[in-house]
């Protein structure tokens, strides 16, 4: 037998609660202070190698966490965080010996989907994980629609941040699906020739696009993929009894507006069952799930893929990952709205979410999640804040 093939998957923490989960010993460290030394590490004191871990004792996984907000990230500047992600990849390929190096979070966007990293001349394979995404969000919003009884061929659905990275894609599978589809995004032109695109090969549905989020309002799907730092979407948005599939990190529909709107049903966007995979750490997401783009970083270990997958998505291998998903039993997870199983339409556990008081079980303790924000992590960006790619 060869040699274990290895990964790595960077995340980096949402807010500074994200930063002290993993360093207890920062907890009573005032928050000002652990951002002044965060934004000044370099080297192999910028980031912490999270976790190790086996996958089918076929493949070993690696978790590094890039010690920068999400808020640091999108604020210092470009080519200080570039590197600062550069400086974990290198660790993962230098003293890891990994084959793979997957991003998650805002490490896709701030290297222009890995573009940047392959121009460094890195040795390893990188990977977005975005198209994996894609099949996921397809998948999640089929199973979503069944669930709150909506026919999509007679729905009216939008997708904010059509033009991102997963938005574009998404809304070429979902065009052929619903009756209507409206393109919302900041960038009209980039809005126009995604339309042009959709229509050139779907001639019978009809897409319209919009700068205003106000338009989610006649929607009865809405399909949320943007880096906004926060609430984007608010409970006068809503169409009565609308479906919102929230892709979107920090998350875009929070428990707050949730609990104003008890006839919507939020869902949390592109988690994947990771059977019999213990990540040895809490990412959010509920025991034996995961985020879809450490689901794709995964399975092209698995398959032995060795090529790189970054920039733009090919739907052609969207299909691909798709196929190595069921192969490996790696799938979309049972619906759960912030990390919370879904009892039924617009019922959940515990009831209305809790307005900033969500309780939820983690490791057999009780946890409040009153930060909104921070209901889970993913690897999805947009048009609200980071340009689309």
């Amino acid at each position: 037998m060869g040699e274990t093939r290895k990964f790595a998957f960077l995340v980096h923490p949402r807010d500074m609660a994200d930063i002290k989960r993993p360093l207890p010993w920062t907890k009573n460290i005032p928050d000002h202070f652990i951002n002044f030394i965060s934004e000044r590490l370099f080297g192999r004191m910028g980031f912490i190698h999270w976790s190790r871990f086996p996958v089918y004792d076929k493949v070993e996984g690696n978790i590094i966490f890039v010690s920068l907000t999400g808020k640091q990230m999108i604020t210092l500047p470009r080519r200080y965080v570039q590197n600062r992600i550069l400086d974990a990849v290198l660790f993962a390929q230098d003293k890891l010996k990994v084959d793979i190096v997957g991003l998650g979070a805002y490490t896709a966007p701030l290297t222009d989907a890995g573009e940047w990293l392959i121009k460094q001349n890195v040795k390893v394979k990188i990977t977005h994980g975005d198209s994996y995404s894609v099949a996921m969000a397809h998948e999640g919003v089929l199973i979503s629609a069944k669930h709150a009884k909506l026919e999509l061929k007679n729905a009216k659905a939008t997708v904010i941040g059509a033009y991102g990275l997963i938005g574009k894609p998404l809304c070429k599978l979902l065009a052929k699906e619903c009756k209507a589809l409206i393109l919302i995004g900041r960038n009209i032109l980039k809005l126009k020739k995604l339309k042009e695109e959709i229509e050139g090969s779907n001639n019978n549905f009809l897409i319209t696009i919009s700068t205003k989020l106000e338009d989610v309002s006649a929607c009865d799907l809405i399909i949320s993929s943007t880096s906004h730092p926060g609430a984007l979407l608010q409970d006068f948005h809503l169409k009565k009894r609308a479906v919102i599939y929230d892709i979107a990190q920090p998350i875009n529909a929070t428990p707050e507006v949730i609990a104003k709107r008890p006839d919507v049903t939020r869902i949390d966007g592109c988690f994947v069952n990771i059977p019999n995979i213990d990540l040895k750490i809490d990412m959010g997401p509920p025991k034996g799930t995961t985020f879809s783009c450490l689901g794709e970083t995964i399975l092209q270990t698995l398959e032995n893929d060795n090529s790189h997958h970054v920039g733009e998505i090919d739907l052609a291998h969207v299909e691909t990952t798709r196929e190595w998903g069921k192969k490996h039993k790696i799938q979309h997870a049972d619906l759960t709205c912030f990390s919370q199983p879904l009892k039924a339409l617009n019922e959940l556990i515990p009831a209305a979410c809790g307005a900033g008081n969500l309780i939820s079980k983690s490791k057999g303790k009780m946890r409040n999640t009153k930060d909104s924000s921070r209901c889970n992590y993913s690897n999805c960006e947009g048009v609200w804040l980071i340009p689309a790619i």
